[in-house]
């Protein structure tokens, strides 16, 4: 009988192996998934699409029912590799979504720019900056003050390049996310400065200004050379884009979550002395929360019940069954530490075959879990 499990539980290895991930066809023309198929539910799943040849890099987020203008719940890309000329993506989500819910897609495709169209974006870019820049000081004959203050000033700089970046992506991993702390230590030291202390002749208002615009044109200068290093060559243009909403996804078909496991029962509390019997048992798990649901300790635990498929017999060969059905059963909490492997522990009740007496005993076992599908009648 251990070989039997053993056989099942290789089998169950196999086959979740095999089946993790299904994958959704992405009808362009059609705005859906195959044939308006709806989408996987608490699974992992591939969206597989068409794409040109000249398209290098494709992005996907999913939204809420709020759409595009709510919060991303899951983004994901797909980047060619170098030298391919395939005409399909396939992208893993590794997502969750929920049953009956629906979601909105928003899968954008994006192309090589070329030379002109980089320098043109960083020449636009520097040009949004400088003029940020000339606005956002308080400029007397005396001091230089920013006028909304240091964290404000450098927040809105970052806003620029990042509103500056919305259409375009990167092939490697760096990317703009905020200007560095030698900006905001430039800030810092321009806030409040004293045109007076740079020059050499205080009275002399010429020199004060040529300072100023000094200063200020070396602000301009970091500006300039942190942001070139974010537009290389391996910066990519939105050239289309695919937007889906109110997309349903597929309702999960009752089951029961069927256990084939070997489990021991303890008949004697005495630690010193252990007596106990092992064998094979089959039985039924309720789980306490729903699969995908907010709470992944819930839904993989459960009440789980069931019956050993043989009597039990202790180690000095005193033979136990069951007293209602004729086998030992039992009834206990169950986890699921696995995909399909379930833990169990609860209570077992026995009856001597010699006296018939009834007795319950504690219970372990390991079991692999299969979910059979349930149909109700109409």
């Amino acid at each position: 009988m251990k070989k039997y499990f053993l056989l099942v539980l290789t089998f169950a290895v196999f086959f979740t192996a095999n089946a993790q991930y299904k994958t959704m066809i992405l009808n362009y023309e059609k705005s859906c998934f195959g044939e308006n198929e709806p989408l996987p539910t608490n699974k992992n799943f591939i969206i597989n699409g068409v794409v040109n040849s000249n398209i290098a890099y494709v992005d996907v987020k999913i939204f809420s029912k709020k759409g595009i203008d709510g919060e991303t719940i899951y983004s994901t890309f797909w980047k060619r590799d170098l030298n391919s000329q395939s005409l399909n993506f396939n992208l893993p989500i590794n997502f969750n979504l929920r049953e009956g819910k629906e979601y909105d897609f928003l899968i954008q495709y994006f192309r090589e720019t070329s030379e002109a169209e980089r320098k043109k974006l960083e020449e636009n870019l520097n040009s949004t900056l400088a003029a940020y820049i000339q606005q956002a000081f308080e400029v007397s004959d005396k001091e230089l003050e920013l006028v909304n203050g240091v964290k404000k000033t450098l927040n809105d700089l970052n806003k620029i390049v990042t509103t500056g970046l919305t259409n375009y992506r990167t092939r490697t991993a760096v990317q703009f996310s905020e200007f560095s702390d030698i900006i905001k230590m430039k800030l810092k030291q321009m806030d409040n400065l004293e045109l007076k202390d740079g020059v050499a002749d205080k009275k002399d208002r010429a020199l004060r200004i040529e300072f100023k615009n000094k200063t200020i044109g070396e602000l301009q200068t970091l500006l300039s050379r942190e942001l070139e290093q974010y537009i290389n060559n391996d910066l990519y243009i939105l050239a289309d884009d695919k937007y889906i909403d109110d997309y349903p996804t597929e309702k999960v078909q009752n089951y029961l979550p069927l256990n084939i496991g070997y489990g021991g029962v303890l008949f004697s509390p005495d630690l010193s002395d252990i007596n106990y019997g092992a064998a094979p048992y089959i039985g039924l798990s309720i789980p306490f929360g729903k699969e995908g649901g907010r709470s992944i300790f819930w839904s993989r635990t459960s009440l789980s019940v069931g019956a050993f498929i043989t009597n039990l017999e202790s180690k000095n060969s005193v033979e136990y069954t069951g007293p209602i059905f004729g086998v030992p059963v039992y009834a206990g909490l169950g986890y699921r530490a696995y995909r399909f492997i379930r833990v169990n522990a609860g209570a077992t009740f026995l009856e001597n075959v010699t006296t018939n007496k009834v007795s319950v005993s504690p219970f372990i076992g390991l079991s692999a879990e299969f979910n059979i599908s349930v149909k109700l009648a109409k």
